[in-house]
Formats: C-alpha cells, sequence, structure tokens
C-alpha cells in the first residue's frame, strides 16, 4: 500500500530489500473444487481452523527481527505517537466512533467523503479461499524478509524486537485471483460503477493488487494519505474484507472529507487541530464487504485487539490524468513487477 503523506513523523522505510519478482512454485495455491476451495489439498476451513501459521511458523531468528538501536528508536517513536493519534481521534465521540455506514451510492459517497462502502460483493468461499492463501504466503516467506512478495508497511511490528504482525502481500495472479477480480467487477455493480465513474474510465490502469493481513496484537498506524495532495485525482482502492471486519479486529480508521485541498492545508499547517475538527468512522464490514477510498482521504489502520487475523484483498486503480510524482513512495507499491501496466479496468471486467 502506497503511502505518502503522514502524521507526527517524518517517514521511516523498513530496510527490508525488495528484489525482482521470481517465479517459483507454490504450495499453498488453493484449486477449486466446485463451489468450494481448497489449501494444498486441505479444505479451507481445516486451514483456518489449524491456524498453523500462528503457531510457530512466524518465531523468526534474531538476527532478521532485532534491527538496529536506530531503527529501533524510530520505529517506537512511531508506534507511540500512533497509539496517541488513534486514541485522540477515538475520544472524539463520547458514544464511540461511529461505523462507516454503506453508501447508497458508492461513487457519490467516494466523491464527497472521500470513502464509501457497498457489501455482498465477494462471496463467502472465496473470501475463505483468498484469506487462506494470503496466511499460506505469510508462512512460506516467514524466514525471507527480503521477499519481493511484500511491500513496505507502517507499523510492521508492535514493538521494536518483536515479530512482525503487519503484512503487505504482492499477489501474483493466480487462478484465485483472477476468479475474484472477476467476481468483483462485474459489469454495473455498485463497486465497478464507482469505480468507472471516479477512476477516470475503463482505462484507469490496475496499479496494485494485494492483500494487507495484521495479526492479533498488531499497533496502530500512524495517520497517512496515500498520495500526495494533488488537484487530480491520483488512486482510488478498493479492500475487500475476507472474514467479518469488527472493532476488535482493528479496522481502517478513516476522516471522511480529508481528501481534499482545503484538508491537506490543515493538516501541514497544525496537526492537532486537524485531528479536533474531524469526525473519524471505522471501516467495519461483514465477510465480502468492500470499502472504496480516494488515495488523498487521511486514514489509518487499527490496533488489532481480537484473537483472529484480519485479512483485507485490495486491488488500486491509477486515474489516467494522475501524475506519476504524486504516487508516493514506490517502495510501497503493492504489485508484482511482472503485472506493471498489464491491466486497465476495461480488461478486468467480468
Amino acid at each position: 500500500m502506497l503511502v505518502g503523506v503522514v502524521g507526527g513523523l517524518s517517514m521511516r522505510w523498513p530496510a527490508a530489500c525488495h528484489l525482482p519478482v521470481t517465479q517459483r512454485p507454490r504450495t499453498t495455491v488453493p484449486q477449486s473444487t466446485g463451489s468450494e476451495w481448497d489449501v494444498g489439498g486441505v479444505d479451507v476451513e481445516t486451514f483456518l481452523q489449524s491456524e498453523a501459521w500462528l503457531n510457530g511458523a512466524l518465531a523468526l531468528d534474531d538476527d532478521l527481527i532485532v534491527s538496529a538501536a536506530g531503527e529501533d528508536d524510530e520505529l517506537a517513536s512511531e508506534l507511540a505517537q500512533a497509539s496517541q493519534q488513534y486514541d485522540r481521534l477515538l475520544l472524539r465521540s463520547p458514544t464511540g466512533t461511529p461505523t462507516l455506514a454503506r453508501s447508497i451510492s458508492l461513487e457519490a459517497a467516494v466523491l464527497s467523503d472521500g470513502v464509501g462502502r457497498t457489501d455482498r460483493s465477494l462471496s463467502a468461499h472465496t473470501a475463505a479461499a483468498l484469506r487462506a492463501y494470503a496466511l499460506g504466503l505469510i508462512e512460506e516467506d516467514a524466514a525471507t524478509p527480503c521477499s519481493d512478495g511484500f511491500s513496505t508497511v507502517l507499523s510492521e511490528r508492535a514493538a521494536p524486537g518483536a515479530v512482525q504482525t503487519r503484512w503487505d502481500i504482492r499477489l501474483p495472479l493466480v487462478p484465485l485471483v483472477e476468479a475474484a477480480l472477476a467476481e468483483l467487477l462485474k459489469p454495473g455493480t455498485p463497486l465497478t460503477v464507482a469505480l468507472e465513474r471516479v477512476a477516470g474510465g475503463l482505462e484507469a490502469e490496475l496499479y496494485e493488487l494485494g492483500t494487507f493481513v495484521s495479526q492479533p496484537g498488531a499497533a496502530a498506524q500512524l495517520i497517512h494519505a496515500d498520495t500526495l495532495f494533488s488537484d487530480e485525482p491520483c488512486l482510488f482502492t478498493a479492500t475487500v474484507a475476507l472474514q467479518d471486519v469488527r472493532e476488535e479486529s482493528g479496522p481502517t480508521l478513516f476522516l471522511p472529507g480529508t481528501h481534499t485541498a482545503e484538508a491537506h492545508a490543515a493538516f501541514d499547517d497544525d496537526v492537532d487541530s486537524f485531528f479536533d475538527s474531524q469526525s473519524p468512522v471505522l471501516a467495519c464490514a461483514p465477510t465480502g464487504g468492500v470499502v472504496l477510498y480516494d488515495s488523498r482521504c487521511f486514514h489509518c489502520g487499527g490496533p488489532n485487539r481480537s484473537e483472529e487475523p484480519r485479512a483485507l484483498f485490495y486491488f488500486t486503480f491509477r486515474h489516467p490524468d494522475a501524475r506519476a510524482d504524486m504516487l508516493g513512495n514506490p517502495a510501497a507499491r503493492t504489485m508484482r513487477a511482472e503485472l506493471h501496466g498489464r491491466f486497465c479496468l476495461g480488461d478486468l471486467l467480468g
């Protein structure tokens, strides 16, 4: 996931390298059995119940998880500020932070608020298969932090020296991912109609394709926008809940209406006053629900206080008018190299 503007801290990018994409066999690519999917010969339900990837699969060697002292200091500062920002925004509403309501018009919500939600866009069995596949990729690459299959991510660990608890996975275009895209991008659905209108039409480029995972215990992120502000629209990202996303799961916190020039100017001028003027919402959603947002809208991932991983499949389209110098840090672009520039929205419509 790209990150362009971050609140309260100069940007820190993890030192992990990002090598060119290499083709290698994956043992966890789910295979369709008609109406269901299985993972490496194990049905999805059994895989999710076992959660084998959490039982030691993520135990990395000390030399892989302990960073240099300077990086640990920066991470500690980042985590402290992120926690303060998140708690401060939650306290804005004495009756609790509201959840993002399902949009009557997804297009209108994204244009006016920078974010909107629609439900029942992906079937439960495809969502479960994608979730299992993503968790399997983390298990396979647990001991290889320089893997080409991952992007940089804010608050990747919940404390200096701790194991990683957040991942941004660059997905290969395996049949399961193709099937999910075809299911989500059917002509005439609220999501497809909104994307075509806000992202610049059928020529909008597929710019990112990934899955975001936060493990139980993951910390909150700093408030950020995915791109720098520009008057021209940049990127539009659809995140898809691969399980029910509840408040304890650490849903994305959005600041509606902050995709504007005025909001970014206020953010740059005085972050404290900016926060005090906001009415945050939490992007809770049922399995298969979609949140579509403008990359200029401020948001952050919340702390995962549940006992289950939170996984969001996502894809981003680049508006034809987007300026390359406004698109954020290229190291954080969640797209495998062999997929760069290959598809536009019109190519993917089912």
